[in-house]
């Protein structure tokens, strides 16, 4: 309700307020309650756990992929646990490490070359406190393309693997197991290379619980006297054979 006061109205009329600020007459729309404040829903804790996760091991294998991959990676890994939600949700009870579907062969990027240079798919299992991957032999004929034309110019190559364990309690990804074969000659072709690790963090402890990733990649040298790989966005044999759960 509005009064007269010194020949002025102050306070309120519908939705105007008459306030005397300094002397003045300042004529302002009434003010509104205020909804209620922001609530988390389900979908909106589902993003926040799986952009937190995403973003972490993104991290990870983006530096074990020499820093070649695109934001590309850190979106299929959001859309995968959106779709997935139970993979970080801790009261879940699994007998032992399931593989999240959709997660085998996980390309780093878009462009990946990974299915181009390798003669069979790739293997990997993580099963009763082990580690099993197995890494095919890579393909004699190049189909065109990139991978053909990286192939060409490549006189060494390296085949890695990399395991990073997700702690879905502390939000915290950490590499636990990191194997590099060594630089061989192109003209000496490779042969499958066969992995068993059991499961232990950093500190040696074993791993019970939470998510793993398993990533292989290739990386190609110029000459053996180069320490700078011929690796780019365009062409980066980089994949993850799988992400797995257990809580």
């Amino acid at each position: 309700m509005a009064v007269l006061k010194n020949g002025k109205l102050i306070g309120k009329v519908g939705n105007v307020v008459y306030r005397e600020v300094n002397g003045k007459l300042i004529v302002q729309s009434r003010p509104r309650p205020r909804k209620g404040g922001f609530k988390l829903t389900s979908r909106n804790s589902n993003f926040a756990a799986a952009s937190k996760a995403a973003s972490r091991l993104y991290a990870q294998m983006k530096d074990f992929a020499l820093n070649q991959t695109t934001r590309d990676l850190y979106s299929s890994l959001v859309r995968l646990f959106m779709e997935r939600p139970e993979a970080l949700q801790a009261e879940n009870k699994d007998e032992d490490w399931s593989l999240i579907p959709d997660s085998h062969l996980l390309p780093v990027e878009k462009r990946s070359n990974w299915h181009l240079l390798m003669q069979d798919e790739l293997v990997s299992e993580i099963a009763d406190g082990k580690c099993y991957l197995e890494i095919p032999a890579l393909a004699t004929n190049k189909k065109p393309g990139p991978a053909h034309r990286a192939w060409k110019e490549a006189r060494e190559f390296e085949v890695t693997y990399a395991l990073i364990y997700y702690d879905v309690d502390s939000e915290s990804a950490t590499v636990v197991e990191r194997w590099s074969s060594g630089r061989f000659p192109k003209s000496a072709g490779s042969d499958p290379i066969v992995f068993e690790y059991e499961l232990k963090d950093f500190k040696e402890f074993p791993i019970s619980s939470g998510l793993l990733l398993l990533s292989a990649g290739i990386k190609f040298y110029a000459s053996s006297s180069s320490d700078s790989y011929l690796n780019c966005e365009e062409f980066n044999p980089f994949v993850i054979a799988g992400i797995w759960k257990k809580h």
